[in-house]
């Protein structure tokens, strides 16, 4: 008689169902934690981005900014560099006139004091005589480019009070004492306001001579467009 031999016995797996369901259960639990972190850290890095954005578009206007003010300095400080040449050009020599090169002509050794004291006073003559002329033709002149330069506004009665423009516009800034700006001009000698197109003439002619000023040293520009009193200037 034939012996059946008994059957294989199965295998006893140590990874039950059970032990794959608290494995996999961690592993959802941590790719959770891991979404979340990648979430708020995309979240992070957007705002930090944002932020960057906005300092970046600061810091390049803040820079356009420092290179005009450079640049006007830069122009005042040759145009005051010339003036200043120009005065010791003409304070170290004097250049005659054509008319008191003819006059000085060589005397000779023989000639008489008298003839040499009627040559130094036809030299004195003519000297005045030009000098003379440019007095009386340079106010001329100024008071032209005054009188075409305030008709050309709207009449207001605060203004009138000035001599001219430049006299009201300096008086204003140095009264405020802080920054101001073009439309800040036009409102105080225009309080009742203007149309838009007196608005922009007058605003425009008033931005012309805070710029002159500023180039002449009278005015310190902060930023393009704003300019206040230069006491550095007062008191030199």
């Amino acid at each position: 008689m034939t012996t059946i031999p008994a059957p294989p016995k199965p295998p006893q797996n140590l990874f039950n169902s059970e032990k794959k369901l608290a494995i996999y259960s961690q592993m959802l639990a941590d790719l959770e934690q891991n979404a979340s972190y990648q979430q708020e850290a995309i979240a992070y890095h957007a705002q930090s981005l944002k932020i960057l954005e906005a300092e970046a578009v600061t810091t390049q206007t803040e820079l356009e900014s420092c290179r005009n003010i450079i640049n006007s300095l830069s122009k005042t400080q040759q145009l005051t560099a010339n003036v200043t040449l120009d005065e010791g050009n003409q304070s170290n020599g004097y250049h005659p006139t054509e008319t008191e090169e003819i006059v000085r002509v060589e005397i000779p050794a023989d000639q008489s004091k008298a003839d040499k004291s009627k040559q130094q006073t036809s030299v004195k003559k003519s000297q005045t005589k030009t000098k003379s002329s440019k007095a009386k033709v340079k106010p001329q002149a100024q008071k032209k480019s005054k009188n075409k330069l305030d008709s050309t506004l709207p009449p207001s009665p605060r203004l009138d009070t000035y001599e001219n423009i430049t006299a009201g516009v300096l008086d204003f800034v140095k009264k405020q004492e802080g920054v101001i700006s073009s439309p800040d001009v036009v409102a105080y000698f225009y309080p009742d306001g203007l149309d838009q197109t007196q608005q922009n003439k007058v605003a425009k002619s008033f931005s012309s001579v805070l710029s002159l000023q500023f180039r002449k040293g009278i005015l310190e520009r902060t930023v393009p467009g704003k300019y206040m009193w230069n006491n550095k200037a007062s008191t030199e």
